[in-house]
């Protein structure tokens, strides 16, 4: 997709009546926010320039999109029971694509608010009204998880007739929608932390979403423990048992979001110390403490509260956590909720258009239609995702060229790829250097610089290894340990760290990679929610002096 195709597409979307769901023109929009949301997703797992994000943020359309969601919510509510019903004695064969486009809506749109959230930009520039809304909505479909996750893959169960794929669809569905939800709360309450503290004390007050996300940990409706199977990419999937200990994507959201309600003595001290709440909060130590720590360890400063969960706060509503409380409450909505205008929707003349739309003959025609431009859309975004490959850069003939191949530690023993760096040797004549006392031999040294390709390169993770790969040379490699930054103030660490790979004993090399730190990272590590501060910059290659800087 062109940017400038994105901007028109992002240009003509709009507030839709709930009578028009399933219309033409909201097939249209919905076709077009499916085609933003695989761009905004694919841009922000290749770390890319996200523009898809930008140009929602900078044309005001975030909150079309949070409107667009808590329409389609109370949509699902009072129109599509009904509608399957209908479904199941129609004998269109393309009835069901239409039913799955309308179920699908909300995690097109919830997809594409996650990653939009992951910037603080956004969320500070949006409706602070709609966020307290979105932040029900996400409440609600974790309530509505804990009920899905007690059949543990009861897709089988579906009844028989022409909906049988949809109605089984529709609690993994729910599950997705839970785990999109679980990841926008937690950013709703690191937001509500730092700059809305209306929008904070809405969610752990009236909402109780404190209360909520440990029964989620501690009752995880992602996790069917007896088959060892866990929801993951929108199915329920086998996990090898060495594996089974590791966070799943969705608890450690849940651990980070009870993490930012407590981790404040100012947010604690606006909360009643309820006993549910108490009992809740006790419950999750022994988990805490027996390896969730060690694969989360931003999680000190909640393993040391629990530790001290006795001096919380005084009896419910009164002390300290009570004046506190006081202040800030929560403003009132400057204009009517969206879910109030929605209460007074017209639901009966919404179900007549429904059938029209969806189970028409005329519907099923434009179905036919859709469907290859559904497939072009799928296959570019295959296409696209497959030129975001890592492609090498071209070094200059007869000069010396490294790759540094870069893995992250994603649990104990397990590597994921992370990043590939191309290095050259520039026009600087080598450099000799005498040895330091003890060291045989004279050695030269090469400067490298970053090949060509252009761009910031992709910041290091906190715990890792470097593969370093030359011709003629068996590859080199190293772990290391870098500092990581709690905010992206990152002031406080040291402006340039080097790491050295490789040893010069037995006619071997090394190489020394030059690392500098970012005023402002923009990647954060998903599990710790710590900053990744620090970008390879030049290097040097070391030889003993007579050695061939390609020899073996």
């Amino acid at each position: 997709m062109e940017i400038s195709e994105a901007r028109q597409l992002i240009r003509d979307l709009g507030a839709i009546d709930v009578t028009q769901i399933g219309s033409p023109s909201w097939t249209r929009q919905h076709d077009a926010l499916q085609r933003l949301t695989t761009m905004a997703q694919l841009q922000a797992r290749c770390q890319e320039d996200e523009w898809v994000v930008d140009l929602l943020h900078v044309s005001g359309k975030m909150d079309v999109l949070i409107t667009d969601l808590l329409s389609h919510e109370a949509w699902c509510t009072h129109v599509l029971p009904s509608l399957l019903e209908e479904a199941q004695a129609s004998e269109c064969n393309t009835v069901n694509i239409a039913l799955y486009s309308l179920q699908s809506h909300s995690g097109v749109l919830a997809a594409l608010l996650e990653v939009a959230f992951f910037h603080e930009k956004v969320l500070e520039d949006s409706d602070e009204d709609l966020l307290l809304e979105l932040g029900g909505w996400c409440v609600r479909r974790l309530v509505d998880a804990q009920g899905l996750g007690e059949g543990k893959g009861g897709e089988d169960q579906a009844t028989d007739g022409p909906t049988k794929e949809t109605a089984a669809g529709l609690d993994l569905a729910g599950l997705q929608l839970a785990t999109y939800a679980i990841t926008i709360v937690r950013y709703l309450v690191d937001h509500g932390r730092q700059s809305a503290p209306s929008l904070l004390t809405h969610l752990m007050d009236t909402l109780d979403l404190l209360h909520l996300a440990c029964r989620l940990l501690l009752a995880p409706p992602w996790r069917d423990a007896p088959s060892g199977r866990a929801f993951q990419d929108g199915a329920w999937r086998p996990v090898p048992p060495p594996n089974r200990r590791a966070l799943l994507p969705q608890e450690v959201q849940a651990w980070l979001t009870v993490h930012g309600a407590v981790r404040d003595e100012g947010v604690r001290a606006r909360l009643d110390a309820t006993p549910a709440r108490r009992a809740a909060l006790c419950a999750l130590g022994p988990p805490l403490g027996n390896g969730v720590l060690t694969q989360m360890p931003v999680l000190r400063p909640l393993h040391a509260f629990l530790a001290a969960l006795d001096t919380w706060g005084g009896a419910p509503g009164t002390g300290r956590a009570a004046a506190a409380r006081a202040a800030p409450r929560i403003a009132p909505l400057s204009r009517a909720s969206v879910a109030a205008t929605l209460r007074g929707a017209e639901w009966g003349a919404a179900r007549r258009a429904a059938r029209a739309h969806v189970l028409c003959p005329a519907a099923g025609e434009a179905l036919r239609q859709r469907l290859p431009t559904l497939a072009a859309a799928l296959e570019a975004a295959c296409e696209a995702q497959e030129a975001t490959g890592v492609q090498g850069n071209t070094c200059p003939a007869g000069k010396l060229s490294v790759r540094l191949e870069v893995y992250r530690l994603a649990k104990e023993s397990a590597w994921g790829w992370w990043a590939t760096y191309d290095y050259v040797a520039n026009d600087e004549p080598c450099q000799e250097v005498q040895p330091s006392e003890g060291q045989r031999g004279r050695r030269q040294v090469m400067v490298l610089q970053a090949g060509a390709g252009g761009g910031e390169p992709r910041a290091l993770p906190a715990r890792g290894k470097i593969v370093v790969m030359t011709e003629g040379r068996l590859p080199m490699e190293a772990g290391f340990m870098l500092p990581a930054s709690e905010s992206k103030n990152t002031a406080a660490l040291e402006p340039v760290l080097w790491l050295t790979v490789g040893r010069l004993a037995e006619g071997g090399a090394v190489l020394q990679l030059q690392l500098s730190r970012l005023d402002q990272p923009r990647e954060r590590d998903l599990v710790t929610g710590t900053w990744y501060p620090y970008i390879p910059g030049k290097a040097a290659w070391t030889l003993e002096k007579g050695q061939d800087s390609t020899s073996t």
